[in-house]
């Protein structure tokens, strides 16, 4: 009988760590921290005005802020704060894809 030979796992595979959920290196395209500030400030005004909310710019926001929104829930330890500095986070169908299991980790960490 042949000797059968285990390879070793690297880090990311003992751990079960998926590489769509690190942390983000960079802003992409054109955008910067001021930028995507200025979007996040943006939907909070957007949702204390109370006029009816254009939920495609929502979800285009939400899209194009996913690095400052990664950023955020991995400084933050507080859901309340996440949820009142992001007020669309989980009413976006591209968020909660994104972000449920994040938020999942979150909660099981507090």
């Amino acid at each position: 009988m042949a000797a059968v030979t285990l390879r070793k796992f690297n880090r990311r595979q003992n751990y079960a760590l998926q590489p769509d959920r690190d942390l983000p290196s960079s802003f992409p395209g054109n955008e910067t921290r001021e930028t995507q500030e200025k979007k996040r400030l943006e939907m909070i005004e957007m949702e204390k005005s109370g006029v009816t909310i254009n939920w495609k710019t929502v979800e285009t926001l939400m899209q194009e802020t996913y690095v400052a929104q990664r950023l955020a829930i991995h400084s933050k330890n507080n859901a309340g704060e996440l949820i009142e500095d992001w007020p669309f986070f989980g009413k976006v169908t591209v968020l909660i894809v994104r972000v449920l299991p994040l938020c999942v980790v979150l909660s099981l960490l507090s």
